[in-house]
């Protein structure tokens, strides 16, 4: 019975098309005070089990650790199925300035 009912809700989950995903990631960025303006959105495709992909990469440039990991974690903790599946950090100077390149991919179901 609690396997089923964990079904249904990550089959719910999957149904619910996230917003365009350059602009939910910068408004997640926006509560962290980040302006995050280089994106890199990619099309759209469609996987051999009839999910719908999104991914977008995106830059910031010297960021502090701290805003960095809340905007992750707000990413991943949304009610989107939403993964980071690329993280690069550079710290190529001293203090707490990083530039960073992520990743973000989603799923979704079509609607029929």
């Amino acid at each position: 019975m609690e396997r089923h009912q964990t079904r249904l809700r990550m089959e719910r989950r999957y149904r619910r098309p996230i917003p365009h995903l350059s602009t939910f990631i910068g408004k997640e960025g926006k509560k962290q005070g980040l302006d995050i303006r280089e994106f890199d959105t990619q099309a759209e495709t469609k996987t051999e089990d009839g999910y719908i992909q999104n991914r977008v990469e995106f830059k910031l440039a010297d960021i502090g650790l701290r805003p960095l990991i809340k905007l992750m974690a707000s990413i991943e903790s949304s009610s989107y199925p939403v993964a980071f599946d690329k993280t690069h950090i550079e710290h190529f100077q001293s203090g707490d300035k990083y530039n960073v390149q992520l990743g973000v991919v989603t799923y979704h179901r079509k609607q029929n």
